[in-house]
């Protein structure tokens, strides 16, 4: 019996703890504890408050309501109150208000805010997790640093937030909302809006919108459409970054600013992306991993700066057009864009290369440099495997470790030209499919394994005087077989190179005259010219150093020819070349028409 007695009470004091008990009060402001008798403030679930409140009201309802979980203020008018040194304002939430971090008594479940109020405090409702709905009046223009922080058991806000641009991480943490109304007359969205909204799938911003702050729509990851109002100009760090199911972006012509990070890791990205023509600065990661992006990447002449790693990690870009007003290309900024294919040409504002800058994109077939490049950095091409043909312009003075390292497509001849003062470490390692080298005497150092696995070459040849020292670096020609390769020297320098080290180690050793004149020779001739496979030379005395370029001078072949030799243009488009035929101390000029 007495079991059942218990048992009969539990059950009262739980229906009792359960039930819904309601509340009007009407207070002046701070009076709402006195208004209320301790029974109703540990049993009270529902409070209409009516009148005047201020910031000790708001910490009553906070710290001594046992069980209070709806509160409607909508026919409040909050006053200001000052406490010691702070000042908390009229018509505004006060901070921390219902935080729950401040107490645990008190879980909202909704609130409806009165239509008078301009802000809402920070922390105001920190980590009421009970909290499924808020309607922000159209009155409030400022709401504080995460104010709804936590707030995971939203699913729906009506929110003006962001016309001040000062608060941060506002709904940071909300986690199940799927719903968000962002009314006309907003014009910054700000930091951290809605960082991590993992629920949500679309977002409509209204045209009055300017600029979108720091990860504003950071980790939405089920958002699969997002339309950018044209009144934006400016898409500040990591805006859109995570958010991998966004398959479509467009970009208005508004806009002048794609911050760093803005869409970093939007792996579900698809197609061609074009970047308005009012665009100016693309920063570091701005689509970097957007790996799905599947067309053409066009970069405007309005962009002066592109930053490190912008489009890293695009593996599915088919075709690159940069812009005209570029000075540089950036450390690793399409690393790892392997589906690039055909030519490359890099503009002619362009003065350096950065490390690592088209690092893997072992699509490219060709590469154009302009004269204006003075430096190609580490690894600027590394893995690049499918360029057959390579030509420096004369501009360039470094060519940085690592630079062309596995260039394994690299074909025919390659002349280092006379800017160039150092050869990087392992720059040219592996390209197997050289034939012939020529180094410039400008060349004052060689890295370590430069040349390593280079076991086509059949000819190097060394313009310096003076032998480079190559004691302080280790098997640059590691894997050149160096009985079969000629090594051609300066005139007169032969016994220095035999004496020098690595140098040495070539048995098969020539001098050649490097500073001689050029002339026309009438008794000299190629046939058939025009030509449309093969020609021959006549009237050649010996073993003469032929070199083909264009009218550009981009070398396209060099070889040893003797008279009559058969020589295949199969290759070259149709178009005029030049012939230079180095033949006792004398270069003789030809043209060569391919039909």
């Amino acid at each position: 019996m007495k079991k059942k007695i218990l048992l009969v009470a539990c059950l009262c004091i739980t229906m009792m703890l359960q039930a819904i008990v309601s509340k009007t009060v009407f207070v002046t402001a701070g009076g709402l504890s006195a208004a209320l008798t301790p029974t109703e403030k540990s049993t009270v679930t529902n409070l209409t408050v009516k009148g005047n409140i201020n910031k000790v009201d708001f910490t009553t309802m906070r710290d001594n309501f046992n069980v209070l979980s709806a509160v409607d203020l909508s026919e409040v008018t909050i006053d200001a109150y000052t406490y010691i040194l702070t000042t908390y304002p009229a018509n505004c939430i006060p901070d921390d208000a219902f935080n729950r971090i401040m107490s645990t008594t008190t879980n909202l479940k909704s609130i409806t805010l009165p239509t008078s109020i301009t802000s809402i405090g920070q922390y105001a409702f920190y980590g009421n997790n009970l909290l499924t709905t808020i309607s922000i009046p159209s009155t409030v223009i400022s709401i504080g640093t995460a104010a709804f922080w936590n707030c995971s058991g939203l699913t729906s806000v009506t929110t003006p937030f962001g016309i001040d641009g000062n608060s941060n991480s506002v709904f940071q943490g909300c986690t199940n909302l799927t719903s968000i109304t962002i009314p006309d007359g907003v014009t910054t969205i700000v930091n951290n809006a809605f960082n991590g909204f993992s629920q949500i799938k679309s977002f409509s911003i209204p045209q009055s919108v300017t600029s979108i702050y720091f990860s504003a729509f950071y980790n939405c990851s089920s958002l699969t459409s997002i339309s950018i109002p044209s009144s934006v100009t400016s898409l500040k760090q990591g805006v859109f970054a995570g958010c991998t199911g966004l398959t479509s972006i467009t970009l208005p012509s508004s806009l002048t600013y794609i911050g760093d990070y803005c869409f970093n890791v939007c792996s579900g990205l698809t197609g061609s992306l074009n970047i308005p023509s009012t665009v100016t600065y693309i920063g570091k990661y701005a689509f970097g991993s957007c790996s799905s992006l599947n067309g053409s990447l066009v970069i405007p002449s309005s962009v002066t700066s592109i930053g490190d790693h912008a489009f890293s990690g695009c593996t599915g870009l088919k075709s690159i057009s940069l812009a005209a007003n570029i000075t540089a290309i950036n450390v690793n900024t399409f690393e790892n864009c392997s589906s690039l294919t055909g030519a490359l040409t890099i503009p002619s504002t362009v003065t350096s290369i950065g490390d690592a800058a088209f690092w893997g994109c072992s699509g490219l077939t060709s590469l154009t440099i302009p004269n204006s490049v003075a430096t190609i950095g580490s690894g600027s091409f590394y893995g690049c495997t499918s360029l057959t043909s390579l030509s420096f312009p004369k501009s360039v003075t470094s060519i940085g470790d690592y630079a062309f390292q596995t260039c394994s497509g690299l074909a025919g001849s390659l002349v280092i030209p006379s800017s160039v003062a150092t050869i990087g470490n392992y720059s040219f390692q592996g390209c197997n499919k050289l034939t012939s080298l020529s180094i410039s005497s400008s060349v004052n150092s060689i890295g370590n394994s430069a040349f390593s696995g280079c076991t086509a070459l059949t000819s190097i040849y060394a313009y310096k005087t003076t032998p480079i020292n190559l004691s302080a670096s280790t098997l640059v020609f590691n894997s050149v077989n160096k009985t079969t390769c000629t090594l051609y020297v300066p005139t007169g320098t032969k016994s220095a190179y035999q004496a020098a080290v690595q140098w040495k180690d070539f048995t098969n050793m020539a001098e050649f005259v490097t500073a001689i004149p050029t002339v026309t020779n009438e008794s000299i001739s190629i046939y058939p010219n025009p030509v449309t496979d093969n020609f021959r030379i006549n009237g050649l005395e010996g073993i003469n150093l032929l070199r083909l370029t264009d009218l550009n001078g981009k070398m396209l072949l060099q070889k040893q020819v003797s008279a009559n030799e058969n020589v295949s243009v199969n290759s070259l488009t149709k178009g005029v070349y030049i012939i230079n035929l180095s033949n006792n101390g004398i270069i003789y000029e030809k043209k060569l028409i391919k039909k």
